[in-house]
């Protein structure tokens, strides 16, 4: 059974109404009305309701039935059998499988299916499905399903903050089975979740309990040291340079949350033994140093086999990646088709 937890008379009449879950032509009326929370609708009963200009029959039935249910909030009284009971109060048919197909919500990996491929399955546009799943997600983000959700939210708040607050796809589908979940690939939901919430967020393939401008920053801070440093920096150089200089609200940057950060950036490479890399010189750097400890002129592609045994699985890269580092450097030298050497050797 998931239990709604009780939401005190204030914090709901304190919900915006554009905001709130309403249907969009009763938020609508109610804004040309003037009617801006919900507190301010609650003082309106049916026959009011009803001599507000372009406030139809359907509108005032979904408000009736949308404070009823914030009733039953405040009393403590809601709940639902299970997760697919809460999709399907808030969801029609066609909204829940959009989101179904373009999460995978209960197939296992993620190979989500386009707007294309969901299209064709409904014989509908792509565009109408991009609405129909904005439409679904908005639906999701509402103060009212926020409320509904909170116990999900809570169970992956939960296992991300055990995980020092960051966790990877991986890491949520190794969670143990928990009943309010049941049938859900649990990283695919929680993917669907994050996009509807700002509670946990979801970026570079993991998520976090933290704030997405304050990753950002710390990503921007990285990438400006290794940019000036145009060599391989060790992790424990960034670490704390970086924690000299945290960004605003970050209290503390614990160790694993800024590996997590530095190894799912693709702008940022990790080698081996603990160093990272940005930028064309940077990576030059690290190219060089290879160089130096092989017989050369040396082919690009065995230059490519060197630097993928020396750097982590996520930051390997292919030939023309190499052959464009090496062309585009001036301290390498094309010896002759496809080999090269140091142009000043050490």
């Amino acid at each position: 059974m998931l239990k709604v937890k009780p939401i005190d008379e204030e914090t709901i009449n304190g919900w915006q109404i554009s905001e709130s879950g309403l249907t969009a032509r009763a938020v609508n009326a109610c804004t040309a009305a003037g009617i801006t929370t919900i507190g301010m609708l609650r003082r309106y009963n049916n026959n009011d309701l009803g001599k507000i200009k372009r406030m139809g029959n359907q509108s005032v039935q979904a408000i009736r039935s949308f404070l009823q249910t914030c009733n039953e909030i405040q009393a403590g009284n809601m709940s639902f059998n299970n997760l697919q009971a809460l999709f399907t109060f808030f969801l029609s048919r066609s909204q829940y499988d959009t989101l179904n197909l373009r999460y995978r919500l209960h197939a296992k990996g993620r190979n989500n299916k386009t707007l294309e491929e969901i299209g064709r399955k409904y014989a509908v546009t792509r565009e109408r499905v991009r609405q129909v799943e904005g439409k679904a997600r908005k639906i999701l983000s509402s103060q009212l399903a926020q409320a509904c959700l909170s116990g999900i939210y809570e169970l992956y708040e939960d296992a991300v903050g055990n995980n020092n607050l960051i966790a990877t796809d991986e890491t949520i589908s190794n969670l143990p089975a928990h009943p309010l979940i049941a049938g859900y690939n649990t990283a695919n939901l929680l993917h669907l979740l994050s996009d509807c919430s700002p509670r946990i967020t979801f970026h570079n393939s993991c998520y976090s309990l933290i704030a997405p401008e304050r990753i950002k920053e710390v990503e921007n801070k990285a990438l400006g040291l290794l940019n000036s440093a145009k060599v391989p920096v060790l992790f424990d150089f960034i670490f704390n340079s970086l924690s000299a200089d945290l960004p605003h609200g970050m209290a503390t940057l614990h160790q694993n949350i800024l590996v997590y950060i530095l190894r799912h950036n693709e702008k940022i490479l990790s080698t081996i033994d603990d160093r990272y890399m940005a930028g064309n010189t940077g990576i030059a750097s690290f190219i060089g140093e290879i160089l130096q400890k092989l017989a050369q002129p040396l082919h690009f592609r065995l230059i490519m086999h060197e630097f993928n045994k020396l750097v982590q699985p996520h930051s390997r890269k292919g030939s023309g990646f190499i052959l464009d580092i090496l062309c585009s450097n001036p301290q390498f030298h094309k010896v002759s088709c496809g080999n090269y050497e140091l142009a000043i050797r050490t």
